[in-house]
């Protein structure tokens, strides 16, 4: 497998949001991470980055005689529902907010993407909640992360389904056979 760079850090001038890019490679579909960050609304990267909400602010005000605060401070909160798109049911992270990840936990997870992952597909039995669970991180956190670096899961949303079923599954019959053990030593 080919060695994958170091992902590229972007930090608003004004508000202090951050955002991830990969830089790629020339023979999969090679894109410049100013070319990635323009195309995600971001502005002014060669000498004071501005994130999407605050270059539309900018926008906004330079048209306008009255200056607003910048709208970062209206940004949504990040979900696992709007990080990953499909969420197993009964799950934590259906109301728990995603928080930012360090820069530690975001080289944490994309040396094990690298290990796990390929061509936008995990291998194996491995999945954002395996790689959350193998580096103690929330699964959400990963999901994040894989889907700033490397990009959304390209399987079909019914297989996901599936899988996210069978591992729900095998979680109760765990807690089955737990119960059993447990009922038959005290009998």
């Amino acid at each position: 497998m080919a060695k994958r760079q170091s992902p590229f850090r972007v930090e608003c001038a004004q508000c202090g949001a951050t955002d991830l890019f990969m830089p790629g490679s020339l023979t999969a579909g090679w894109t410049p991470v100013h070319a990635q960050a323009e195309a995600k609304g971001w502005s002014g990267l060669r000498a004071r980055p501005l994130c999407p909400l605050c270059t539309a602010s900018a926008n906004r005000s330079a048209t306008s005689p009255t200056t607003k605060p910048p709208a970062c401070a209206a940004r949504p909160a990040m979900t696992q529902e709007n990080t990953m798109g499909t969420n197993p049911a009964g799950s934590k992270a259906e109301t728990a907010q995603v928080r930012e990840p360090s820069l530690a936990e975001t080289a944490t997870i994309f040396k094990k993407l690298d290990e796990v992952f390929e061509r936008g597909r995990y291998l194996d039995r491995w999945s954002d909640r395996k790689v959350g669970e193998a580096l103690n991180l929330p699964w959400a956190l990963v999901a994040k992360v894989r889907e700033q670096l490397l990009g959304p899961l390209k399987e079909d949303p019914a297989i996901t389904a599936l899988r996210s079923e069978v591992e729900q599954l095998e979680e109760m019959v765990l807690e089955v056979k737990e119960k059993l053990r447990v009922m038959s030593a005290a009998a």
